[in-house]
């Protein structure tokens, strides 16, 4: 889409599976990245915080167990394996990250805040920000989202 829309270079913003998705592509596509924002993102599941992630492998394996019969599980057994399952990066990968980046979080988020330090420790010179909410804290909390986003967009 970008080389047919001639774009050369683009800022990603992801949240959530779209974060996982900014990053595996700012991994594969490095030079149509010039900015990466990740918002509650997370490498592998175990992200997650514990209660969360245990309550989507239990109904991930419900879904598993109706979907042969039920439409609607079918379907949400896909968005369920995302994240029961998805993604699997590496802190390795993360080092091949050399656009700037900005790695925000709700301080009640369903990422773990551990888990959130950690992928920005594992990007060179990535900064990182908590920001008052949960999962949702862009929607939320927009003023403050935003507030942090222009900032980080202004000074790379």
């Amino acid at each position: 889409m970008l080389d047919s829309l001639n774009i050369k270079k683009a800022v990603i913003l992801g949240f959530s599976d779209g974060g996982n998705i900014a990053l595996l592509f700012t991994l594969k596509y490095p030079e149509y990245v010039e900015k990466l924002i990740l918002n509650s993102a997370n490498l592998y599941p175990s992200g997650l915080k514990r209660s969360f992630l245990i309550s989507v492998r239990l109904l991930y394996a419900a879904t598993c167990i109706i979907s042969p019969f039920n439409k609607n599980a079918a379907r949400k057994k896909e968005l369920l394996a995302l994240m029961a399952k998805q993604p699997d990066i590496t802190l390795e990968e993360l080092s091949a990250i050399k656009c700037p980046t900005l790695v925000i979080a709700g301080t009640l988020d369903l990422i773990t805040k551990k888990h959130t330090r950690l992928i920005a420790d594992s990007i060179d010179g990535a900064l990182l920000c908590f920001i008052n909410g949960n999962h949702a804290a862009a929607q939320t909390n927009s003023v403050e989202f935003n507030k942090t986003v222009e900032r980080f967009l202004e000074a790379t």
